[in-house]
């Protein structure tokens, strides 16, 4: 498994601005709605605010509510993002911006979305001019947060890009912001790949710090994604650092978190790093149950790159075992799989 996958961790959390004058003579229980499914959304609950966002969606006609139905639909997307999905995504931002919601903060996260979900399909080019157009959106709104959330989209990036020197500019600006305003979602974000950064700059105690605080936020706001994303990347930097103890309990958890949230494509990451410090150990029966482990899930989410790795790593047991017939059958298969690979695995990885 690629260490890139740490990139999966930037995740997507907006502020979603009031409700404004297209929503006038709504029933009170259409504004409750709306006002639950944000509440979601801040406390990055993603699944459950994309299930209220279209249940928002059936309750409303589009032509009576334009406003709020546009508001749902940056929902919608948002969620989305924010579960990684950005083609579902993509389909939905390429929709206008109503005239009624142009220059609006609204506009803005719209427009931030579409940067991020860019980012995530790896149009590097796509995501700077929709994210640098966001940023400065914002700033003619003299909107501090709209600011520091395109801020931490633009480190993530920077930080995809490789420019890491930009990346912690823009990251620090951005946890300051937060910090000042009580944004938790935003906060934790920034603390997760500043830690990221952190690990890929060799500066390893300075990242432990980071994502422990990460984690530990993550953990409160009940976001087992990103607990799970984040726990995990703090065990590559353990290991990083030669603490293969600690950085298997972080992978473990890791797992665990992504078991409970149901979330497969985390649990193939972890599951297969947990094998990986197993193999080091020369633990080689646990390392098989893992990387099988690995192997029925990649095969599950018909994930070929991931599934092509973790069969050559058992090819390797094999031959370790002297069992070469078994080792020429992985071997075979894996070779069958061809050079028409995909990869479940977010491509941004954050």
């Amino acid at each position: 498994m690629l260490r890139g996958i740490k990139w999966q961790y930037l995740g997507l959390v907006g502020v979603l601005i009031g409700l404004g004058h297209g929503c006038n003579r709504l029933r009170p229980a259409s504004l409750h709605d709306y006002e639950a499914a944000q509440r979601l959304y801040r406390h990055r609950q993603m699944r459950a605010c994309l299930s209220a966002s279209r249940s928002g969606l059936r309750g409303i006609a589009r032509e009576r509510h334009p406003d709020l139905y546009f508001r749902y639909r940056l929902l919608e997307a948002a969620s989305l993002v924010g579960l990684k999905d950005h083609q579902a995504a993509l389909s939905i931002l390429a929709e206008p911006v109503p005239a009624s919601m142009r220059g609006s903060p609204e506009a803005v996260l719209w427009r931030m979305n579409l940067g991020m979900a860019h980012l995530y399909a790896s149009d590097f080019n796509a995501a700077t001019i929709e994210l640098r157009g966001a940023l400065e959106a914002a700033k003619a709104l003299r909107s501090n947060s709209l600011v520091a959330e395109v801020q931490a989209r633009l480190g993530a990036l920077a930080l995809r890009s490789g420019d890491n020197a930009t990346a912690e500019t823009l990251l620090r600006s951005a946890l300051d912001e937060a910090t000042r305003e009580g944004n938790s979602s935003l906060r934790v974000i920034a603390l997760g790949n500043l830690g990221v950064l952190l690990t890929q700059s060799f500066r390893l105690e300075e990242a432990v710090y980071w994502q422990e605080q990460a984690a530990t936020e993550f953990r409160q706001l009940g976001d087992l994604d990103s607990v799970a994303r984040v726990t995990g990347n703090l065990g590559w930097t353990l290991l990083d650092l030669g603490d293969e103890d600690a950085a298997l309990a972080r992978f473990r958890e890791a797992e665990a978190a992504s078991v409970k949230a149901g979330n497969r494509v985390e649990q193939l990451i972890w599951t297969g790093q947990i094998g990986n410090v197993q193999f080091q150990r020369e633990d080689f029966a646990a390392a098989e149950i893992s990387y099988r482990g690995a192997a029925d899930l990649a095969r599950a989410l018909d994930s070929r790159v991931e599934l092509t790795w973790w069969l050559d790593k058992l090819a390797t047991l094999a031959l370790l075992h002297k069992d070469y017939a078994k080792a020429e059958a992985l071997l075979r298969e894996s070779a069958q799989l061809g050079s028409t690979m995909t990869r479940a695995t977010p491509d941004l990885n954050g």
